[in-house]
């Protein structure tokens, strides 16, 4: 889980929001799934990968 602050921008909805952190994250959150699995001698499929969202306490699942 990747913990982030940022703040839903006014107007938007949190789905909207949710989506664009997800795409814009995605890469940098498979790239420590990566690392983890590799340091653990796991698949990388059987780690998941969130972001949590301190602001809104929300959290979201990047899948591939």
């Amino acid at each position: 889980m990747d913990y982030k602050t940022t703040l839903l921008p006014e107007g938007m909805t949190v789905e909207t929001f949710l989506q664009e952190q997800a795409d814009l994250y995605r890469g940098q959150l498979l790239a420590y799934q990566e690392m983890l699995a590799h340091a653990r001698s796991l698949d990388p499929a059987l780690i998941r990968i969130f972001l949590y969202f301190t602001a809104i306490q929300k959290e979201y699942e990047i899948k591939e």
